[in-house]
């Protein structure tokens, strides 16, 4: 399942995770996050490297067809608790906000929010909900000669 959200030049994709976590009933109040940020360029052969692998079927989609170069240029993890917001700054000055608003089951409710480089600005902001493990793309803000993805995935936690 892929939905799209767009905001300004900044598009927002949702990715279902082929292996999401086990159901559970109770309330997720805690959540593990790995962001990645993610040059893509027009020059390059195509080749994704390992470090991207968990994210080839979306890069290889029509959306992303005038990208062929693939660089991993930062990864943060970030522990989320339920209605707390958490901040991960990156090297290319965006600085990417995550709030866990809740979820049951394989769900999670996760509000995000991207700044632009200088800070003073909200690219996109957001709220989705997500099989736990999913990843959740925001794309779009121009980054040296190319253009930059956030990939978010998280895998919930109960109590």
């Amino acid at each position: 399942m892929r939905r799209r959200a767009f905001a300004g030049a900044v598009a927002a994709f949702v990715v279902t995770a082929a292996s999401a976590g086990p159901a559970a009933a109770a309330e997720r109040t805690r959540a593990k996050c790995d962001l990645h940020a993610v040059h893509l360029t027009k020059k390059g052969d195509g080749t994704i490297p390992p470090e991207l692998s968990f994210l080839e079927a979306e890069l290889r989609d029509d959306q992303f067809a005038a990208y062929k170069g693939f660089h991993l240029l930062e990864r943060k993890d970030l522990l989320l608790v339920k209605d707390q917001a958490a901040r991960a700054a990156f090297r290319t000055g965006h600085t990417l906000g995550l709030t866990l608003l809740g979820g049951k089951g394989k769900r999670l409710r996760i509000r995000a929010s991207l700044s632009n480089r200088s800070g003073d600005r909200t690219l996109v902001q957001t709220t989705y909900a997500i099989d736990d493990g999913g990843v959740f793309l925001l794309g779009g803000p121009s980054y040296n000669g190319g253009k930059l993805l956030f990939a978010i995935r998280c895998r919930g936690a109960r109590g």
